[in-house]
């Protein structure tokens, strides 16, 4: 009975710390990957949209000048 309970809490405290790691750093890693990835299309998109919109812009003021 007592080796089954020791058994028990060792299974536990293994699982919450595998648990933990988990959480932890495989989190932390997708989230860093997940918004990198998010940054690079969204400044990627920006980058491109503001391009379009200033050259619009100045070709605008250069046909009026």
């Amino acid at each position: 009975m007592v080796l089954y309970f020791i058994d028990e809490v060792t299974l536990y405290v293994i699982d919450q710390v595998v648990l933990y790691f988990i959480d932890r750093v495989v989190l932390h890693f997708i989230v860093r990957v997940v918004l990198h990835f998010i940054g690079r299309v969204l400044l990627h998109f920006i980058g491109r949209v503001l391009l379009h919109f200033i050259g619009r812009v100045l070709l605008h003021f250069i046909g009026r000048v």
